[in-house]
């Protein structure tokens, strides 16, 4: 997929769908594996300087014709004063009585080559905000007429109909998106011509948790796709992400425990990662561990998986490895899913059963004497938490009596610093490691507890956050609550020996944040440098300073990656002050 340019041109995402059955993910046309690019976070201000060597669309796809199957156009993050869309990238800039022709032309020829185009609203940028659902409905009845299969002005030309939309909601947690996805719907199958698809990008915090900024929007907007940004956000992404994506499969194919689910139950998930270190400010892989983790993800969580993508396309495209670039190189991870998954390995050190055609987990539980039924999931991490992904032939325990043997991704007992092993096989000391599923006999001590002091930290105005916990507690951090205004920190790690890094996001409630705006921090945390704004020591601490001329307003969430001396581990938020104007 192939996310075309905002309006500082960068080029969006481009992704790769899995192939033939059984990984059948897409209705026609989409059968093929295919590559698009992502959709961008807020991300640190280097993300948003210009991606290299940019084209239009039509050289993107001549360019990535093998290997790339959905592009997505950015993007239209505004309306008019009559609530009309306004389209804003690609170095253009129309309204529905624009003329946006060229960019037409581009689409239509891509389409010609059995590419699939959605259009993208929202970004960074987007301040699209409904005050009903009448407003949500109407809203997507102006979508269809002027850039899908309606009637009225058509800016992109009168033949060019996108493929669908693609939602990039950064807003926080903004309301009626679930009318508009069901209008949307009820227009698209009005039109018999084509299949339309509704994607979207959130970002990889669960529902529950407090740095998730749309859970509205998660749990009630309809979606084919959802590009999952793992990127810009520590302690969700990068070496976390694994951890992290157990938690997606159970929304998508609506089995979370909370039942905070995806109202699409085959909803595909897309692996979403920065084109390269350029294009965002953490979170991106090396191409050995994009195939270590698409192998990973493809091993357990094969319904849910849709493929990987990047943003954005430009830096994916010039990014290179012996010849191959980023997007290549995913392509190449995902390879074919043309034959069955192997069953995992037999498990060893328990009484063992060969998985027959009909069973479920509750039927074995019955067999042998087992209560509760989910006592299997406890003893076999390859079993998913609500038993969907039996497969005939596979091995698993059905005895408790297993000695204490590896954890699937650690390869040995859990160590005391991440004592439980998950239900997905992964060590940590998370809720989401030591509780439902976690496998005792693979755990320190043989037990699912945290012992240790990585703690979940959720309460507002908590004190402190140690740089390198963060990274193993994904969902730790320091947050200070200040009624308009949320400011959270994270540690990050540094390639640097001389200085420590730590990403601040500000986080808006109902009011925007402003071009003018000023976070003050103590003196003690030590602040050297920040990507966004300037620092300046004042008697009160030390204040970083935005530069309005570089900053667009926002009504969702800005972040910034600062740089302290060396000996700072914590940043303390309970006297940080954060103001707009």
């Amino acid at each position: 997929m192939y996310k075309a340019g905002g309006s500082d041109h960068l080029l969006g995402p481009h992704f790769l769908l899995k192939e033939s059955p059984p990984c059948n993910l897409w209705p026609e046309p989409l059968s093929s594996s295919a590559l698009w690019p992502l959709h961008s976070s807020s991300s640190p201000k280097p993300a948003r300087t210009g991606a290299p060597n940019g084209q239009n669309l039509k050289s993107f796809c001549d360019n990535e014709n093998a290997y790339t199957d959905v592009f997505i156009q950015t993007f239209i993050p505004h309306r008019d004063s009559n609530g009309q869309p306004i389209f804003q990238g690609s170095g253009a800039s129309c309204t529905v009585t624009g003329d946006c022709g060229a960019i037409g032309n581009d689409v239509k020829y891509c389409q010609g080559l059995g590419k699939t185009v959605l259009i993208s609203i929202g970004g960074q940028t987007g301040d699209i905000i409904f005050s009903s659902a009448g407003d949500a409905q109407d809203f997507a009845q102006k979508m269809w007429d002027a850039y899908l299969g309606g009637n009225g002005n058509r800016p992109f030309g009168a033949g060019v109909k996108f493929d669908g939309v693609d939602l990039d909601i950064e807003n926080h947690d903004p309301p009626y998106w679930g009318d508009f996805t069901t209008k949307l719907r009820a227009l698209y199958a009005t039109d018999q011509s084509k299949k339309y698809l509704i994607s979207s990008a959130p970002q990889p915090e669960p529902i529950e948790s407090q740095y998730q900024v749309t859970p509205d929007f998660l749990k009630n907007a309809w979606m084919d796709i959802a590009f999952i940004q793992f990127y810009n956000n520590p302690g969700f992404d990068g070496p976390d992400t694994l951890n992290r994506w157990g938690w997606w499969d159970s929304w998508a194919r609506q089995s979370e425990q909370n039942d905070f689910n995806s109202k699409n139950p085959n909803v595909k998930l897309v692996y979403g990662l920065p084109g390269s270190p350029a294009a965002a400010g953490h979170g991106y892989m090396q191409f050995s561990e994009v195939r270590t983790n698409v192998a990973a993800i493809q091993k357990q969580w094969p319904q849910s998986f849709g493929g990987g993508g990047t943003w954005d396309d430009a830096y994916s495209y010039a990014n290179t490895e012996n010849g191959v670039n980023y997007l290549q190189n995913f392509k190449n991870a995902l390879g074919s899913c043309s034959s069955t998954p192997s069953p995992p390995p037999p498990t060893t050190g328990c009484t063992k059963y060969t998985v027959q055609s009909g069973d479920t987990c509750s039927k074995i539980a019955t067999k042998f004497g087992i209560s509760p039924w989910n006592q299997l999931v406890q003893w076999n991490p390859s079993i998913d938490s609500n038993c969907a992904n039996l497969a005939i032939g596979q091995v698993i325990c059905v005895s408790g009596t297993a000695a204490a043997h590896s954890c699937p991704n650690q390869g040995a007992v859990c160590p005391s610093s991440s004592p439980c092993c998950s239900q997905f096989g992964y060590c940590g000391s998370s809720s989401d490691h030591c509780g439902t599923g976690c496998d005792p006999a693979a755990s320190f001590n043989g037990k699912c507890s945290a012992s240790v002091a990585m703690r979940v930290v959720s309460q507002h105005n908590s004190s402190t956050v140690n740089t390198n916990q963060f990274i193993r507690n994904p969902v730790g951090g320091s947050v200070n609550d200040m009624g308009n205004y949320k400011v959270l920190v994270a540690g990050l790690t540094l390639t640097k020996k001389d200085t420590s890094a730590f990403e601040i996001r500000v986080v808006a409630g109902k009011v925007p944040i402003k071009k003018n705006w000023s976070l003050t921090l103590p003196a003690n945390s030590g602040v050297i440098s920040s990507n966004r704004g300037v620092v300046k020591k004042t008697n009160t601490g030390i204040s970083i300073l935005s530069e309005p001329k570089k900053e667009e307003e926002s009504v969702g969430s800005i972040r910034f990656v600062i740089e302290t001396k060396i000996n700072v581990k914590q940043i303390n938020l309970s006297r940080a002050k954060f103001t707009s104007k």
